[in-house]
């Protein structure tokens, strides 16, 4: 049996251009699925990207009011205007939020049409060798049991693009209100993002590694619940041992997830601890 596919593990760097590198290939994508849907949903992004600043410079505003407020006469209206703007904000979030969901579902659901018509174009332009090749056949299904990720591709993609905006505003603001701010959130979220990338590594090797074992537990199924297969499986007595074929694979499955899981939590919490003692030494 040949070793199943696993392309060459980068460096942070490396990977980081990689992944910068495929972005305008993911505009492009989301572009030919739907140019309106692609455009409504990215302002939708941007918007709910200046709410959170927003929100923290309202609150930050109706404190100082409060105080000012202190042992003079009350001029409520200090208070009450970044009151009644902060709600707005909180309407107009949660508006947003709706529309958010219903574009970005339509915009996933045509990114998912558009990937799985070039990957079936490009299925049916192959070489009927490359379907011999197990390690090449391992690439097809993996690519094939993978495209509700490239459903996924609009939200996260755009979602990044809220995130770097947010994140721009966020430090403005914390530059304003404390500058040691802005060096504790470095601290603390780069970190987070290489072990968020190496979670993914792990999570994609682990995927080709049992990639066989997906094809395995996809035929018993397809055995046991095919009509065609039906009185072959009753007549040899193949239920037992399939459905003990079926448990043993995920069961090994499961456990291997189990435990990459499990190292993430630790890396997680230990990611936390250092967010929550930057913030107390503030």
């Amino acid at each position: 049996m040949s070793d199943p596919f696993r392309p060459p593990e980068q460096s942070i760097l490396r990977s980081i251009g990689s992944g910068l590198a495929m972005l305008p290939m993911a505009f492009r994508i989301l572009w030919e699925a739907s140019p309106t849907y692609a455009v409504l949903t990215l302002t939708v992004h941007v918007v709910l990207a200046t709410i959170p600043a927003a929100v923290i410079w309202l609150t930050k505003d109706i404190i100082d009011g409060v105080v000012s407020l202190i042992g003079v006469e009350p001029q409520w209206s200090v208070v009450f205007t970044p009151l009644a703007i902060l709600f707005g904000l909180w309407i107009l979030q949660a508006i947003i939020g709706g529309i958010d969901n219903i574009v970005s579902e339509v915009l996933s659901e045509r990114t998912y049409t558009v990937a799985a018509q070039k990957l079936m174009a490009k299925a049916t332009d192959l070489d009927l060798a490359f379907f011999e090749s197990p390690q090449q056949h391992d690439q097809m299904h993996h690519a094939s049991t993978q495209l509700w990720q490239i459903q996924n591709l609009g939200y996260s993609t755009l979602s990044l693009v809220q995130s770097i905006v947010s994140l721009c505003l966020m430090f403005g603001l914390l530059s304003i209100l404390h500058p040691l701010a802005i060096v504790v959130l470095i601290a603390t979220v780069v970190p987070r993002i290489l072990v968020e990338g190496w979670h993914a590594r792990r999570r994609f090797d682990l995927n080709m590694q049992f990639v066989r074992f997906y094809r395995m537990s996809d035929y018993i199924i397809r055995i046991l619940t095919s009509k065609e297969t039906a009185r072959e499986v009753r007549t040899f007595g193949l239920r037992a041992y399939l459905l003990k074929r079926f448990s043993t694979t995920r069961n090994e499955l499961i456990q291997a997830l189990q435990r990459l899981l499990i190292r993430l939590l630790g890396a997680n919490v230990g990611m936390s601890l250092i967010s929550y003692l930057g913030i107390v030494s503030i």
